[in-house]
């Protein structure tokens, strides 16, 4: 995967946290949550979709 995607992917995880949860409240397991789902669980299909 192109590491472009992932920090794509990153960014968007964190900011639907935020628009979602209102606040950066846990912001360190958020960062990880969202590393962990870009990189190993993200669907490449709907990363392309977004990202692309």
């Amino acid at each position: 995967m192109r590491p472009g995607l992932i920090v794509c992917c990153w960014t968007y995880c964190i900011w639907t946290y935020y628009l979602f949860m209102g606040s950066w409240a846990q912001s360190v397991l958020m960062f990880k949550g969202c590393y962990k789902f870009c990189v190993r669980e993200f669907d490449l299909l709907l990363l392309m979709i977004i990202c692309g």
